[in-house]
């Protein structure tokens, strides 16, 4: 899944480079709308490993290499004078 998400994500921001740069040569044939979108399912195509990683890390930390253990309550002592 990783893979085909950076390959997807590299292949959508490539695509929208080159829709931008026709937009700014032909401004009436293709809306700079159409760029921005591409451009942004790119990133965000791109991103997708690293957030789904730290979700899972989030939600099932056994998993992870470096566990930190929630604090735990041993005693309660009320000193009243």
């Amino acid at each position: 899944l990783a893979g085909i998400s950076y390959l997807l994500g590299l292949l959508m921001s490539v695509k929208a480079v080159f829709m931008l740069k026709e937009c700014v040569d032909y401004p009436m044939r293709l809306p700079l709308r159409n760029a921005v979108m591409s451009l942004l399912a790119g990133g965000a195509l791109f991103g997708l490993p690293i957030i789904l990683e730290s979700m899972h890390n989030t939600i099932n930390p056994a998993h992870t290499a470096s566990t930190i253990g929630s604090p735990q309550l041993r005693a309660v002592e009320f000193k009243i004078n």
